[in-house]
């Protein structure tokens, strides 16, 4: 007959805290989850979603227009970059799975 089965400790160095000398790895507690209630408030992703829309269609607005509003060439390039990166925000969003 063999003699019991044990749990081999882990060695680790340095700091050790709680887990003594030989540095035990923590075992866990068996205890029933508590189910978190989602604070996530969706009517606001809806209006963020909306005000995203809004600026890039004024965005693309102001393109087809071949930036005419813009006073330097340094502000084009500004608003080129913006409509670039609320393009790509919008896209994650819509490929976002929930």
């Amino acid at each position: 007959m063999a003699g019991k089965i044990k749990r081999q400790p882990v060695i680790k160095r340095g700091n050790r805290g709680t887990l003594g000398v030989l540095g035990k790895t923590h075992r866990s507690k068996s205890r029933t989850p508590a189910k978190r209630i989602n604070p996530h408030d969706r009517n606001m992703d809806y209006k963020k979603r909306e005000q995203l829309n809004a600026s890039i269609a004024k965005l693309e607005k102001e393109e087809l227009s071949n930036w005419t509003d813009a006073k330097t060439p340094l502000e084009v390039k500004g608003k080129k970059k913006e409509l670039k990166r609320l393009r790509a925000k919008m896209s994650l969003k819509m490929n976002k799975k929930n």
